[in-house]
């Protein structure tokens, strides 16, 4: 009970701190953009890990399965990317929604081809 009312004197004093030290929103944001780039960092390399761990099981599909899965993967890396102005129409949440479960199926089946020999 005294760990958790320690804990929210902690968030409410950073709170006060944000809200009426002047500067404090800058500081905030600084804190926010170093945690950004901490979490595409740690993204990258989780990235770059899960590729080089799974070099066995891509090179053992056809080059047409591989282009498939890259292919799915960068459409939904730029579905990401454009999230803001796809859900800008209604036009835009439909090819959001029909972009992105296309890429995943793709994703599934050349995955379902990996296992299959």
């Amino acid at each position: 009970m005294l760990r958790a009312a320690r804990n929210i004197a902690i968030v409410l004093g950073l709170a006060a701190a944000v809200e009426f030290v002047p500067g404090g929103g800058a500081g905030a944001a600084a804190v926010n953009a170093t945690f950004s780039v901490f979490f595409v960092a740690i993204a990258i390399w989780m990235a770059l890990r899960i590729y080089s761990d799974t070099e066995l099981t891509r090179l053992s599909v056809g080059d047409r399965e591989r282009a498939t899965l890259y292919g799915a993967i960068a459409v939904l890396v730029v579905l990401v990317a454009g999230i803001d102005e796809m859900f800008g129409s209604a036009l835009g949440r439909v090819s959001f929604v029909a972009l992105a479960a296309g890429s995943i199926f793709a994703i599934l089946d050349t995955l379902r081809q990996a296992r299959a020999y």
